[in-house]
Protein backbone atom coordinates (compact mmCIF):
# COMPACT_ATOMS: atom_id res chain seq x y z
CA UNK A 1 0.00 0.00 0.00
CA UNK A 2 0.98 3.76 -0.68
CA UNK A 3 2.16 4.95 2.78
CA UNK A 4 -0.31 4.47 5.98
CA UNK A 5 -3.59 5.75 6.56
CA UNK A 6 -4.26 6.52 10.94
CA UNK A 7 -7.43 7.10 10.35
CA UNK A 8 -10.58 5.30 12.11
CA UNK A 9 -12.30 5.45 8.96
CA UNK A 10 -9.61 4.06 6.69
CA UNK A 11 -11.01 4.30 3.34
CA UNK A 12 -7.52 4.78 1.13
CA UNK A 13 -6.30 1.58 2.71
CA UNK A 14 -9.79 -0.17 2.49
CA UNK A 15 -9.81 0.30 -1.41
CA UNK A 16 -6.46 -0.68 -2.53
CA UNK A 17 -6.30 -3.53 -3.89
CA UNK A 18 -5.77 -2.33 -7.41
CA UNK A 19 -3.33 0.75 -7.73
CA UNK A 20 -3.73 2.56 -11.23
CA UNK A 21 -2.44 1.26 -14.01
CA UNK A 22 -2.95 4.86 -15.91
CA UNK A 23 -0.39 6.56 -13.33
CA UNK A 24 1.87 4.09 -13.68
CA UNK A 25 2.12 4.41 -17.22
CA UNK A 26 2.20 8.08 -17.16
CA UNK A 27 5.57 7.92 -14.51
CA UNK A 28 3.64 9.71 -12.12
CA UNK A 29 4.89 7.92 -9.26
CA UNK A 30 5.11 4.07 -8.56
CA UNK A 31 3.61 2.88 -5.03
CA UNK A 32 5.81 1.71 -2.72
CA UNK A 33 4.74 -2.36 -2.35
CA UNK A 34 3.70 -4.45 -5.32
CA UNK A 35 2.00 -6.69 -3.13
CA UNK A 36 -1.20 -6.83 -4.76
CA UNK A 37 -4.37 -9.45 -4.90
CA UNK A 38 -3.58 -11.61 -8.74
CA UNK A 39 -5.49 -8.89 -11.03
CA UNK A 40 -8.69 -10.27 -12.29
CA UNK A 41 -10.44 -8.21 -14.81
CA UNK A 42 -14.10 -7.45 -14.53
CA UNK A 43 -16.34 -8.27 -17.54
CA UNK A 44 -19.83 -8.30 -17.73
CA UNK A 45 -21.61 -9.30 -20.79
CA UNK A 46 -24.25 -6.98 -22.54
CA UNK A 47 -27.54 -8.01 -22.98
CA UNK A 48 -29.29 -5.44 -26.22
CA UNK A 49 -31.79 -3.09 -24.93
CA UNK A 50 -33.54 -0.04 -26.83
CA UNK A 51 -32.62 3.29 -25.71
CA UNK A 52 -29.84 5.72 -26.31
CA UNK A 53 -30.61 7.87 -23.02
CA UNK A 54 -31.85 6.03 -20.32
CA UNK A 55 -34.28 8.34 -17.78
CA UNK A 56 -34.22 7.34 -14.08
CA UNK A 57 -37.91 6.90 -11.78
CA UNK A 58 -37.56 9.41 -8.92
CA UNK A 59 -36.94 7.38 -5.15
CA UNK A 60 -39.16 7.72 -3.02
CA UNK A 61 -38.62 10.50 -0.41
CA UNK A 62 -35.71 11.99 -2.07
CA UNK A 63 -37.15 16.21 -2.49
CA UNK A 64 -34.26 17.25 -4.60
CA UNK A 65 -34.84 14.78 -7.38
CA UNK A 66 -37.30 16.67 -9.35
CA UNK A 67 -35.89 20.18 -8.05
CA UNK A 68 -32.15 19.56 -8.94
CA UNK A 69 -32.13 17.42 -11.86
CA UNK A 70 -29.19 15.64 -13.48
CA UNK A 71 -28.19 14.12 -16.58
CA UNK A 72 -25.22 12.29 -16.52
CA UNK A 73 -23.00 11.53 -19.54
CA UNK A 74 -20.17 9.52 -19.00
CA UNK A 75 -16.73 9.41 -22.01
CA UNK A 76 -16.23 5.84 -23.05
CA UNK A 77 -14.79 3.70 -25.79
CA UNK A 78 -16.15 0.67 -27.27
CA UNK A 79 -12.86 -1.59 -25.58
CA UNK A 80 -14.17 -0.51 -22.33
CA UNK A 81 -17.87 -1.04 -22.21
CA UNK A 82 -18.09 -4.15 -21.15
CA UNK A 83 -14.87 -4.04 -18.66
CA UNK A 84 -15.85 -0.45 -17.30
CA UNK A 85 -18.78 0.93 -18.76
CA UNK A 86 -21.26 -1.38 -17.02
CA UNK A 87 -19.52 -1.42 -14.22
CA UNK A 88 -20.04 2.63 -13.59
CA UNK A 89 -23.86 2.09 -14.16
CA UNK A 90 -24.42 -0.94 -12.10
CA UNK A 91 -22.79 1.65 -9.05
CA UNK A 92 -23.34 5.22 -9.05
CA UNK A 93 -24.82 6.34 -12.82
CA UNK A 94 -28.28 4.91 -11.40
CA UNK A 95 -28.66 8.26 -8.96
CA UNK A 96 -28.50 10.71 -11.96
CA UNK A 97 -32.14 11.61 -13.51
CA UNK A 98 -31.04 10.23 -16.52
CA UNK A 99 -27.51 9.37 -17.94
CA UNK A 100 -26.09 7.76 -21.81
CA UNK A 101 -22.43 6.76 -22.92
CA UNK A 102 -20.53 8.99 -25.40
CA UNK A 103 -18.70 6.30 -27.63
CA UNK A 104 -18.32 5.53 -30.84
CA UNK A 105 -20.36 2.63 -31.07
CA UNK A 106 -24.20 2.55 -30.32
CA UNK A 107 -24.68 -0.34 -27.62
CA UNK A 108 -28.25 -0.08 -26.56
CA UNK A 109 -27.46 -1.77 -23.52
CA UNK A 110 -25.60 0.55 -21.81
CA UNK A 111 -26.82 2.63 -23.27
CA UNK A 112 -24.24 4.34 -25.30
CA UNK A 113 -24.02 7.27 -28.22
CA UNK A 114 -22.40 6.41 -31.22
CA UNK A 115 -20.74 9.85 -32.03
CA UNK A 116 -19.10 10.64 -35.23
CA UNK A 117 -15.34 11.58 -34.10
CA UNK A 118 -12.46 9.06 -34.26
CA UNK A 119 -11.00 7.48 -30.70
CA UNK A 120 -8.16 7.95 -28.33
CA UNK A 121 -6.98 10.78 -26.31
CA UNK A 122 -5.74 12.66 -29.41
CA UNK A 123 -9.55 13.46 -30.28
CA UNK A 124 -11.27 13.92 -26.50
CA UNK A 125 -12.19 17.77 -27.92
CA UNK A 126 -13.79 16.17 -30.73
CA UNK A 127 -15.61 13.68 -28.78
CA UNK A 128 -16.91 16.50 -26.30
CA UNK A 129 -18.04 18.86 -28.68
CA UNK A 130 -19.59 16.45 -30.50
CA UNK A 131 -21.31 14.85 -27.06
CA UNK A 132 -22.41 18.54 -25.98
CA UNK A 133 -23.84 19.06 -29.44
CA UNK A 134 -26.27 15.31 -28.86
CA UNK A 135 -27.23 17.18 -25.91
CA UNK A 136 -28.45 19.99 -27.38
CA UNK A 137 -30.30 19.04 -30.21
CA UNK A 138 -31.72 16.01 -28.93
CA UNK A 139 -34.01 18.22 -26.28
CA UNK A 140 -32.15 17.15 -23.17
CA UNK A 141 -32.40 20.50 -21.89
CA UNK A 142 -35.95 21.28 -21.78
CA UNK A 143 -35.96 18.26 -19.64
CA UNK A 144 -32.62 18.27 -17.15
CA UNK A 145 -31.25 21.43 -15.32
CA UNK A 146 -27.16 20.35 -14.82
CA UNK A 147 -25.03 18.34 -17.18
CA UNK A 148 -22.41 16.45 -15.46
CA UNK A 149 -19.22 14.74 -17.37
CA UNK A 150 -17.59 12.16 -16.36
CA UNK A 151 -15.06 9.36 -17.59
CA UNK A 152 -15.64 5.73 -17.31
CA UNK A 153 -13.31 5.47 -13.99
CA UNK A 154 -14.69 8.41 -12.46
CA UNK A 155 -16.86 7.33 -9.24
CA UNK A 156 -19.58 10.43 -8.41
CA UNK A 157 -22.00 10.54 -5.02
CA UNK A 158 -24.27 12.24 -6.81
CA UNK A 159 -26.47 13.05 -3.96
CA UNK A 160 -23.98 15.47 -2.74
CA UNK A 161 -23.64 16.99 -6.25
CA UNK A 162 -27.42 17.75 -5.75
CA UNK A 163 -26.73 19.29 -3.08
CA UNK A 164 -24.15 21.56 -3.83
CA UNK A 165 -26.51 22.63 -7.01
CA UNK A 166 -29.34 23.07 -4.77
CA UNK A 167 -29.03 26.71 -4.72
CA UNK A 168 -27.74 27.43 -8.43
CA UNK A 169 -30.18 28.57 -10.91
CA UNK A 170 -29.46 26.27 -14.43
CA UNK A 171 -30.97 29.28 -16.88
CA UNK A 172 -27.90 30.83 -15.29
CA UNK A 173 -24.54 29.87 -16.95
CA UNK A 174 -22.36 27.92 -14.72
CA UNK A 175 -20.11 26.01 -14.42
CA UNK A 176 -18.54 23.59 -11.67
CA UNK A 177 -15.70 20.57 -10.68
CA UNK A 178 -11.94 20.69 -9.62
CA UNK A 179 -10.69 24.04 -10.54
CA UNK A 180 -7.27 24.11 -11.73
CA UNK A 181 -5.23 27.45 -12.40
CA UNK A 182 -2.81 27.40 -15.56
CA UNK A 183 -3.89 28.87 -18.72
CA UNK A 184 -7.27 30.08 -18.08
CA UNK A 185 -8.01 33.26 -16.80
CA UNK A 186 -10.64 32.11 -14.28
CA UNK A 187 -9.08 28.41 -14.13
CA UNK A 188 -10.67 25.37 -15.93
CA UNK A 189 -12.22 22.36 -14.04
CA UNK A 190 -10.58 19.30 -14.39
CA UNK A 191 -11.78 16.42 -16.97
CA UNK A 192 -10.70 13.64 -14.63
CA UNK A 193 -12.99 14.33 -11.39
CA UNK A 194 -15.59 15.27 -13.62
CA UNK A 195 -17.19 18.77 -14.21
CA UNK A 196 -21.26 20.13 -14.67
CA UNK A 197 -22.42 22.06 -16.56
CA UNK A 198 -25.59 24.17 -16.20
CA UNK A 199 -28.52 24.04 -19.08
CA UNK A 200 -27.34 27.55 -19.66
CA UNK A 201 -23.78 27.19 -20.30
CA UNK A 202 -24.55 24.05 -22.53
CA UNK A 203 -27.11 26.16 -24.84
CA UNK A 204 -24.37 28.76 -24.52
CA UNK A 205 -21.18 26.39 -25.56
CA UNK A 206 -23.03 25.30 -28.81
CA UNK A 207 -24.96 27.75 -30.14
CA UNK A 208 -22.70 30.76 -29.34
CA UNK A 209 -19.03 28.87 -28.61
CA UNK A 210 -18.96 26.44 -31.08
CA UNK A 211 -19.69 28.66 -34.23
CA UNK A 212 -17.41 31.40 -32.83
CA UNK A 213 -13.84 32.17 -34.62
CA UNK A 214 -12.77 33.36 -31.46
CA UNK A 215 -9.08 31.12 -30.73
CA UNK A 216 -10.46 30.86 -26.96
CA UNK A 217 -13.39 28.13 -28.37
CA UNK A 218 -10.58 26.65 -31.38
CA UNK A 219 -9.34 23.97 -29.48
CA UNK A 220 -6.08 25.46 -29.24
CA UNK A 221 -4.87 23.40 -26.57
CA UNK A 222 -4.04 19.67 -26.28
CA UNK A 223 -6.32 18.56 -23.60
CA UNK A 224 -10.13 18.69 -23.51
CA UNK A 225 -10.36 19.98 -19.93
CA UNK A 226 -8.70 23.25 -20.98
CA UNK A 227 -10.05 23.79 -24.24
CA UNK A 228 -13.57 23.94 -22.58
CA UNK A 229 -12.29 26.04 -19.85
CA UNK A 230 -11.10 28.51 -22.41
CA UNK A 231 -14.22 28.72 -24.13
CA UNK A 232 -16.66 29.41 -21.25
CA UNK A 233 -14.07 32.06 -20.10
CA UNK A 234 -14.58 33.71 -23.43
CA UNK A 235 -18.10 32.75 -23.16
CA UNK A 236 -18.60 34.35 -19.69
CA UNK A 237 -19.73 31.18 -18.08
CA UNK A 238 -19.54 31.39 -14.26
CA UNK A 239 -17.42 29.31 -12.15
CA UNK A 240 -19.58 28.08 -9.37
CA UNK A 241 -17.63 27.40 -5.97
CA UNK A 242 -17.42 23.95 -5.50
CA UNK A 243 -15.02 23.76 -1.88
CA UNK A 244 -16.98 23.21 0.91
CA UNK A 245 -17.36 25.99 4.04
CA UNK A 246 -14.34 24.86 5.57
CA UNK A 247 -12.16 25.38 1.82
CA UNK A 248 -11.94 21.68 1.50
CA UNK A 249 -12.12 20.17 -2.40
CA UNK A 250 -15.39 18.24 -3.12
CA UNK A 251 -14.16 17.06 -6.78
CA UNK A 252 -10.72 14.98 -6.84
CA UNK A 253 -8.59 14.02 -9.87
CA UNK A 254 -6.86 10.70 -7.83
CA UNK A 255 -8.46 8.37 -5.95
CA UNK A 256 -8.72 8.64 -2.13
CA UNK A 257 -6.17 6.52 -0.99
CA UNK A 258 -3.65 9.17 -3.03
CA UNK A 259 -5.49 12.11 -1.12
CA UNK A 260 -6.28 11.07 2.50
CA UNK A 261 -2.81 10.14 3.44
CA UNK A 262 -0.12 12.67 4.68
CA UNK A 263 2.51 13.18 1.61
CA UNK A 264 0.15 10.68 -0.69
CA UNK A 265 1.03 13.15 -3.36
CA UNK A 266 4.90 13.63 -3.98
CA UNK A 267 6.47 16.99 -3.87
CA UNK A 268 6.79 17.50 -7.83
CA UNK A 269 3.62 16.33 -8.54
CA UNK A 270 1.77 19.01 -11.51
CA UNK A 271 -1.52 18.92 -8.87
CA UNK A 272 0.43 20.93 -6.48
CA UNK A 273 1.09 23.46 -9.64
CA UNK A 274 -2.17 23.37 -11.31
CA UNK A 275 -4.65 23.67 -8.00
CA UNK A 276 -6.15 26.72 -8.07
CA UNK A 277 -6.17 26.67 -4.07
CA UNK A 278 -3.94 25.65 -2.19
CA UNK A 279 -3.27 22.07 -1.48
CA UNK A 280 -4.50 20.60 1.10
CA UNK A 281 -3.74 16.74 2.18
CA UNK A 282 -4.23 14.46 5.02
CA UNK A 283 -8.48 14.17 5.96
CA UNK A 284 -7.97 17.65 5.60
CA UNK A 285 -7.95 17.64 2.19
CA UNK A 286 -11.40 16.32 1.07
CA UNK A 287 -14.67 17.56 2.10
CA UNK A 288 -16.93 15.04 4.03
CA UNK A 289 -19.96 16.24 1.23
CA UNK A 290 -17.33 14.92 -1.61
CA UNK A 291 -18.67 14.73 -4.97
CA UNK A 292 -16.06 12.67 -7.25
CA UNK A 293 -12.48 10.78 -7.21
CA UNK A 294 -11.39 9.83 -10.82
CA UNK A 295 -8.72 6.81 -11.56
CA UNK A 296 -11.40 4.30 -9.70
CA UNK A 297 -11.19 0.90 -10.76
CA UNK A 298 -13.81 -1.34 -11.52
CA UNK A 299 -13.84 -2.81 -8.04
CA UNK A 300 -13.25 -0.07 -6.63
CA UNK A 301 -16.43 1.48 -7.74
CA UNK A 302 -18.42 -1.72 -5.85
CA UNK A 303 -16.47 -0.57 -2.53
CA UNK A 304 -16.98 2.72 -2.68
CA UNK A 305 -20.42 2.26 -3.68
CA UNK A 306 -21.06 -0.05 -0.43
CA UNK A 307 -19.00 2.00 1.75
CA UNK A 308 -20.96 4.74 1.36
CA UNK A 309 -24.72 3.90 1.10
CA UNK A 310 -24.82 0.38 2.74
CA UNK A 311 -22.15 0.20 5.39
CA UNK A 312 -24.02 1.15 8.74
CA UNK A 313 -22.63 1.47 12.26
CA UNK A 314 -24.35 2.38 15.59
CA UNK A 315 -26.42 5.44 16.16
CA UNK A 316 -25.10 7.88 18.76
CA UNK A 317 -28.82 7.84 20.40
CA UNK A 318 -28.50 8.71 24.15
CA UNK A 319 -29.84 5.02 25.32
CA UNK A 320 -26.70 3.41 23.35
CA UNK A 321 -24.16 5.48 25.34
CA UNK A 322 -24.05 3.29 28.21
CA UNK A 323 -20.22 1.48 27.82
CA UNK A 324 -21.44 -1.14 30.18
CA UNK A 325 -24.84 -2.09 28.32
CA UNK A 326 -24.53 -4.72 24.89
CA UNK A 327 -25.93 -3.61 21.93
CA UNK A 328 -29.79 -4.94 21.80
CA UNK A 329 -30.32 -6.86 18.82
CA UNK A 330 -33.19 -4.21 17.65
CA UNK A 331 -30.61 -1.19 18.82
CA UNK A 332 -30.82 1.48 15.87
CA UNK A 333 -28.89 2.11 12.77
CA UNK A 334 -27.29 4.74 11.11
CA UNK A 335 -26.35 4.85 7.05
CA UNK A 336 -25.39 6.99 4.27
CA UNK A 337 -28.05 5.78 2.27
CA UNK A 338 -30.14 8.63 3.19
CA UNK A 339 -32.44 9.84 0.19
CA UNK A 340 -33.48 13.39 1.86
CA UNK A 341 -29.91 14.88 2.72
CA UNK A 342 -26.72 14.77 1.46
CA UNK A 343 -24.33 11.88 1.91
CA UNK A 344 -21.37 12.63 4.69
CA UNK A 345 -18.18 10.88 4.30
CA UNK A 346 -16.49 9.87 7.71
CA UNK A 347 -12.98 10.73 7.23
CA UNK A 348 -11.75 10.66 10.90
Amino acid sequence: LLGSCAVSFCLGSIISLGLFPAWQQRNCWRPASQAYLPHVELQQPLQPGPQSVKKQPRPSGDPLWSRVRIFCWVVTSPENHASKAYHVKSTWLSRCNGYTFMSTVSDPSLPSVALDVPEGRANLWKKTTAALSYLRRSGLLAKYDFFLKADDDTYVVIDNLRSLLADADPDEPLYSGRRFRPFVRQGYMSGGAGYVLSRAAVRKFVDLGLPSRDSACSGQFISEDVNLGSCMNMLGVHVLNSLDSLGRERFHPFQPEHHLPPGGIPPGNWLRRYNYYPLREGPECCSDTSISFHYVTPRQMYVLDFLIYSLKRPSREPHCSNRNSSMAPNSTYSTADRSDETVKLRWH
